[in-house]
Parts: C-alpha cells; sequence; structure tokens
C-alpha cells in the first residue's frame, strides 16, 4: 500500500496533494490488452488509490510527448479478472475507438498512458504498448449528384401476392383485401372505436397493386422528384416454402422498371415462416437467389468503390455458430459473384454497446443501420418519442452507421390485418404526428449527419416509404399530398430530379426556384378491388 500514510487508509484522502512528493508515489500500472480493428481494450489503475477509476490517454505513432494525442477516457468497465488478481474492487477497464483520422489503412502505433490522479504530470506507460494497427477507412456511399443519400423504408406487401394480409382482411373484414384495415379507415370506418381521421393513410395513387408496373414506374417519379436517392426494401425469405415469400414479389417491379436508373435500392432480408432457417438452405437457396437476382442488379446502392450494402435484418438463425457461418458465407458468395467485399450492416434496434462490440468483433460486419424509433407506451407524443433521438443513435458513434428518422407509428388501423399480439390500444402507437414536428426532427437528423459525415456517409434512411398500416409515410397521400416528401427534400436541401421520359431526366437543384412537378400519375389512379 501506499507508504505516505502509516495511519489510516482513509487518510489519502486527507493529506494534501501538494504534500505527496514523486518519491512516494507510485505510476499507474495495467495493460493495453488488443487492438481489433478500430476498438481498443485494456485497464489501468493507480496502485495508490486502487480502487478509484483513473484517466488513460492515448497516443498514435509515438510515445508522449512526441506521438500525436489521440483520445482519452476515464476507466469504467468491471474486470474482475483484474480485481481478483490484484486483491482490489473498482472499474479498471476501459475500451476506447481509434479516431476517424487515423482509420486510413496504413499501419500506426499505439501508446496507452495511465494517468496518476493524485500526482499532476505523471503517467504510467500500459504493458503491452505501443501496439501496431491498420484499420481501412469506413464505407463511403456512391451518391446520385445529391447532398446526402437519403432512402426510405419500401413495404412490397401492398399487393395480390400478400396471401397472409388478404387472408386476414378475409376472416375481419369479409373480403379478400391486402389494403383491409387501412383502407377502411383511410375512408372514414372506424371497426375499433379509435376516433382518429386516418385519411392521410390513402396513397395519392389510390389502393393500388405493386404488381401493377406502373405503381413502382410512380413510386421512382415521386420518391425521384424530390431528392430520395434510394428505396430499402424488406425481402422476405418464407423457410416453409423455401422460397421468396409472395410478399416481396413486387420487388420485381423494381427491377424490370425502366426508370430505376433514376433510384438505387437495397434489400434486408427478414425470414419468415414457422419452419427454421437453416445453413443448407442459407447456402443453396436463399444466399443465390438474392444475389443473383437482386444485389448483381446495376440499381443496387453500392458504396464508391463497387461494394453492395446489404442490411442483415432478421436471418432467422438461433445459434451464434450458424448465424457466423452464414454472415461468412454471404461475403464470400458475394465476392464471387460480383468481385466485391459487401459492405454487411447488421440492424439496429438499440443494443447495448458490449452487444454492438460484439457483432463486429464475431461476426465481422461492417457497421449498422437503423430501422426505426419507436414509441415506448401506447398514446405516447410523437415529440416525446423524437426526444429520445439523439441518446437512442448516440451508441452507435465510432460504428459505420445509417441513421434513421421516423414518421411516427401507428398501427392500430391494421389491427388483426396485421397486427394481433394485444388489444387495439394496448400496442405501443404515437399520437400528435405532425408536420412540423416531422421537419423538427429532420433538422436533429441533419444536424447529426453533418457532424458524423465520415461514419455515416450523409446517409439516412426515413421510416417509411410506404407503411400505410403503420405510419403516414413518406408516399403522397390524398390529404397532404407531397408535403412529407417535401419536408424531407427542404431540409435536406436536395435537387429536383424530372424525369420527363425514358432515358430523360434533368436535375433543378433548390436555389434555382425552378421547380416543377413532373411526378407521374398512372391510369390505374382510381382502380379499387370492389
Amino acid at each position: 500500500m501506499k507508504r505516505i500514510c502509516a495511519i489510516a487508509w482513509l487518510s489519502i484522502f486527507i493529506i494534501p496533494l501538494a504534500q505527496l512528493s514523486a518519491s512516494e508515489n507510485r505510476p499507474p500500472i495495467g495493460t493495453l490488452d488488443v487492438v481489433t480493428d478500430f476498438i481498443v481494450e485494456g485497464w489501468s489503475l493507480d496502485p495508490d488509490v486502487p480502487s478509484q477509476s483513473i484517466d488513460v490517454h492515448f497516443y498514435v505513432d509515438g510515445p508522449y510527448p512526441q506521438g500525436t494525442f489521440a483520445g482519452s477516457l476515464t476507466t469504467d468497465i468491471l474486470r474482475e479478472d483484474v480485481n481478483k488478481a490484484l486483491g482490489v474492487t473498482g472499474l479498471h477497464g476501459f475500451r476506447w475507438f481509434v479516431p476517424q483520422r487515423f482509420r486510413d489503412g496504413q499501419p500506426h502505433t499505439l501508446y496507452a498512458y495511465g494517468i496518476d490522479p493524485l500526482v499532476p504530470g505523471v503517467k504510467g506507460l500500459l504493458n503491452g504498448s505501443p501496439k501496431v494497427f491498420s484499420v481501412i477507412p469506413p464505407p463511403s456511399i456512391q451518391s446520385i449528384g445529391q447532398p446526402y443519400n437519403i432512402g426510405a423504408w419500401y413495404f412490397t406487401g401492398w399487393s395480390s401476392a400478400n396471401e397472409f394480409h388478404t387472408a386476414n382482411a378475409e376472416r375481419v373484414y369479409g373480403r379478400r383485401d391486402w389494403w383491409g384495415g387501412v383502407r377502411d379507415h383511410a375512408l372514414g370506418a372506424d371497426p375499433w372505436g379509435l376516433k382518429m381521421d386516418y385519411s392521410n393513410r390513402e396513397p395519392l395513387l389510390g389502393f393500388y397493386n405493386l404488381l401493377e408496373q406502373d405503381v413502382m414506374d410512380a413510386h421512382i417519379r415521386q420518391a425521384a422528384s424530390r431528392g430520395l436517392s434510394f428505396f430499402a426494401f424488406y425481402w422476405y425469405w418464407n423457410t416453409d416454402k423455401n422460397r421468396e415469400d409472395g410478399t416481396s414479389t413486387p420487388l420485381r417491379m423494381f427491377i424490370s422498371s425502366s426508370l430505376k436508373q433514376y433510384l438505387k435500392f437495397l434489400i434486408a432480408p427478414i425470414k419468415i415462416g414457422k419452419a427454421p432457417m437453416t445453413l443448407s438452405m442459407w447456402k443453396n437457396s436463399v444466399v443465390p437467389f438474392m444475389v443473383d437476382n437482386y444485389i448483381s442488379d446495376p440499381s443496387y446502392l453500392k458504396t464508391v468503390d463497387g461494394r453492395p450494402i446489404v442490411i442483415l435484418f432478421d436471418l432467422g438463425f438461433t445459434n451464434v455458430p450458424d448465424m457466423v457461418n452464414a454472415v461468412d458465407f454471404l461475403r464470400d458468395y458475394v465476392i464471387k459473384r460480383t468481385g466485391k467485399n459487401p459492405v454487411l450492416l447488421w440492424l439496429y434496434w438499440a443494443q447495448s454497446v458490449d452487444d454492438l462490440v460484439w457483432g463486429k468483433l464475431h461476426l465481422k460486419i461492417d457497421g449498422y443501420a437503423c430501422f426505426q424509433l419507436t414509441p415506448s407506451a401506447p398514446a405516447e407524443a410523437y415529440t416525446q418519442t423524437l426526444s429520445r433521438w439523439t441518446s437512442y443513435i448516440s451508441k452507435l458513434q465510432g460504428f459505420f452507421h445509417i441513421p434513421c428518422a421516423s414518421t411516427g407509428f401507428d398501427s392500430r388501423p391494421w389491427y388483426k390485418v396485421g397486427w394481433n399480439s394485444r388489444g387495439v390500444n394496448e400496442r405501443e402507437y404515437n399520437t400528435d404526428i405532425t408536420l412540423p414536428a416531422f421537419a423538427d426532427h429532420l433538422r436533429t437528423v441533419k444536424d447529426y449527419l453533418d457532424t458524423h459525415p465520415i461514419e455515416t456517409s450523409k446517409t439516412l434512411i426515413v421510416y417509411a416509404w410506404n407503411e400505410q398500416g403503420e405510419t403516414v409515410g413518406l408516399e403522397p397521400n390524398r390529404v397532404q399530398g407531397y408535403q412529407y416528401l417535401d419536408t424531407v427534400k427542404n431540409v435536406f436541401g436536395l435537387s429536383t430530379v424530372i424525369i420527363s421520359g425514358v432515358g430523360c431526366a434533368c436535375r433543378v437543384s433548390p436555389s434555382d426556384g425552378n421547380h416543377r412537378d413532373d411526378s407521374y400519375v398512372p391510369h390505374f389512379f382510381h382502380s379499387l378491388m370492389y
């Protein structure tokens, strides 16, 4: 123990620091355990105050003071192995992320120092220093000429190929209607006594069938007309039938569209069905199908160096070894098929930082993509939900990630058709969803992208384009027209893309003052099923 005091341990807090001399003080000890990718881990403590957390400083490409100061932290992780070995208590472990400026693909050396909390200027070089590291730069997503890459989650279920929701609607509403529940509430019916106006859930195009090519073409025109860069398609694989689920069939309409050069797309695979996902199914059926039919398409969203971006939404594996194997196989197959190493992003659902680190190190993913910020309780005000956005997204700092924005959440019109787990008012939902609140939300998101341009590639996915069962969405609707899309365009300063004919498009920047709405309205505008 410390030689400055022979009376009592507690007296170290009483003797003025000025009375301590260097000869009476022991420098901090510890170990720089490992540097894996950009994640640095280790421990440090001061033997003179062994239960106290201390600061750790990091220097790159040289020891102190020759090296470049790269950052600092206070130890805050319980290291039971250290405490047991040294007979101490307290939080002495640390985890630190190499700053973006050193993630340049070049070799660097890292020195870590424990900082003495009692005697200013005293540092202890941690065992294991220096360590050599080299971190490749984060992905940079290809732009289509916009200052930000703004995408939207796209639901392909509004079609006659959607057997699940069509069958549910028949049981509840007595008709085979893939818009069942949404159509009823949008047109003024109130079967569940909600006493809400859902008229803005009716698309400007009417209650369409996504198996008609004109619908997808119209959506591309609408999105491009306000500067959106891509659609993020949920892509469903039915394990009971070992094939692409009918709900995802409309994605082929995007692939076959003559307008797809004006909008990119990505897919987020989701396992549905009662049968388990197996490695055999994944390797022999799922991966070859989605890579050969979608990921290898020229309009697929890629980085500037051609790497396709895939969001791993829900693969359906129930054990870690199979999950690791599945991710590795997908990466290898994409490389074999396209010659490019894909950017594989795990879905972010507010996991702990420990879980995010685990995913990065064990699944070897490239980062994370956010889906949506949901309300935490029934009847939660939209603005209250949005007030948590900054803290919600903050865990992703340091990782490459694509943030999300939300147009709100209220799935009650879809009750017993899209979901049936609780009473109609017992599931979490938002109230008071307004355009001004959405605009304020987007300004917060824009500030975040501006202050984290490298680790986000200034890319955003908005929830959602056409999730009318759960939200109003960005798709133009009968009541508000293009107001949600216009809000996105205006907040992010996006340019208008006018598609006046196949192979012909022009871009009008916001400063031109020459906006012209030339989005296409197809011939089936009033085509209803009954």
